[in-house]
């Protein structure tokens, strides 16, 4: 069974492929799951009695990329934008490392790039804090990072930044579905084709 774990972007990237359980468990996010004291991850992970037969993909990062580097990289002074998204990830490995994941394979989602506010939807604007080449930035960086923890410890990395990104670090309008979430996931099935069973 491969099942996809986290907020909206578990559900649109995945949705369509039949092989994914996909398991929205709302608007998350990555702070909330780097608190050690928060159990709604592990009690995820503990419903669906994961099995070495099992893929798990972690799909959380967007919200934070999107609404809170900026503000943190302002107002902390004792913190750098490379500082704060090397810390998350890092954590972010250790809390999944320390899930009763039963020998499954892991994986995490990479950050898919941001959409401009220039083009999004007006009647379903998302917040947004930074500028788009800001943002760009957040995600560039936070991706390389996940990138780097999966390597580490033999996870997939499951790079839907890649496939998606445009010349200036954006989700291109053609490639999403108008506010933050990826449009045709045809590349998602692509790549879960080539680190799974999926045909």
């Amino acid at each position: 069974m491969i099942y996809a774990i986290g907020d909206s972007h578990a559900k649109f990237c995945f949705r369509g492929i039949p092989e994914v359980t996909i398991l929205h468990i709302g608007t998350i996010t990555l702070r909330r799951i780097l608190h050690s004291e928060d159990t709604l991850l592990a009690e995820t992970i503990a419903a669906i009695e994961p099995t070495e037969s099992d893929f798990i993909i972690f799909c959380f990062g967007e919200i934070d990329i999107r609404c809170h580097v900026k503000s943190i990289v302002e107002h902390r002074t004792t913190i750098t934008m490379e500082g704060l998204l090397k810390d998350w990830a890092s954590k972010y490995a250790l809390i999944i490392a320390a899930l009763q994941t039963n020998g499954a394979r892991l994986g995490i989602l990479s950050i898919i790039p941001p959409t401009s506010k220039e083009t999004t939807k007006k009647e379903v604007r998302y917040p947004a804090h930074g500028l788009d080449i800001e943002r760009a930035l957040y995600t560039k960086t936070i991706n390389r990072h996940l990138e780097e923890v999966c390597k580490e410890r033999g996870w997939i990395y499951f790079d839907v930044y890649s496939p998606y990104v445009d010349e200036s670090g954006m989700l291109p309008t053609e490639r999403g579905d108008g506010t933050i979430h990826i449009g045709d996931n045809k590349k998602v099935k692509e790549l879960l084709r080539e680190v799974s069973c999926v045909k």
